[in-house]
């Protein structure tokens, strides 16, 4: 159960993607597919984000929206697409902000100043021209990437061309078709998840070599 984890992809990230400006050609999109991607999966009430809308998770579908509307705005295409977003963002925004239920995006608490360098780093894709781009490559990974995340290392790419960045987003293209994931790789985090619902569910007991090879993976990885 363990050798295979499937991973989806991203509304958020695609769009991040899809606004990475060609090389050669800086008024067109150097990943055309991912916008292709966008028009084809907007969902019936306008929005884009999971399939199946949990109720508390309205703050995730608002950002994903918003995210793929500014990627159509950035190209100027999907003019229909992108009013029926914004119809979609207009008619939720306000019963959203105002209901405290609902679950806030991943990394919305920062507990200490490392901690708020490292989340603003992790969230650049969102700050423009505004973050020192220079200071947040430190964090870039072998792979790439920063922090393992398409949104975070396409904003890179926007702002300073960088090769590697590039490279590792061609790399998620090739492995995932037309859209990214929010985070890749993930394996260990989500074999770590399974564990802990086994755990939950009290049956570990009966996968006791199958866990033992995810924590001894994940130590060594760490």
């Amino acid at each position: 159960m363990f050798n295979k984890v499937e991973i989806s992809v991203s509304s958020y990230d695609t769009a991040w993607v899809a606004m990475v400006p060609s090389k050669d050609s800086p008024g067109s999109p150097y990943f055309p597919q991912c916008i292709n991607w966008l028009l084809e999966n907007q969902h019936p009430d306008g929005s884009w984000g999971l399939p199946r809308h949990h109720r508390l998770l309205v703050k995730d579908t608002l950002l994903s929206t918003l995210a793929s509307i500014l990627a159509l705005k950035t190209w100027n295409i999907g003019e229909d697409h992108v009013n029926k977003g914004l119809h979609y963002i207009t008619s939720t925004f306000a019963s959203t902000t105002t209901d405290e239920k609902q679950h806030n995006p991943i990394g919305g608490s920062v507990c200490n100043s490392e901690g708020s360098k490292l989340y603003l780093a992790y969230v650049a894709e969102g700050l423009g021209n505004s973050p020192d781009w220079k200071n947040i490559m430190k964090y870039q990974r072998k792979n790439g990437s920063l922090f393992n995340s398409p949104s975070t290392t396409a904003a890179a790419v926007a702002q300073l061309h960088d090769n590697n960045c590039l490279n590792y987003l061609c790399l998620l293209l090739d492995r995932f078709g037309n859209a990214v994931p929010t985070v890749y790789p993930r394996e260990i985090y989500t074999k770590l998840c399974m564990v802990d619902s086994l755990e939950n569910l009290g049956i570990a007991r009966h996968f006791k070599e199958e866990i033992k090879s995810v924590l001894d993976k994940t130590y060594r990885y760490f």
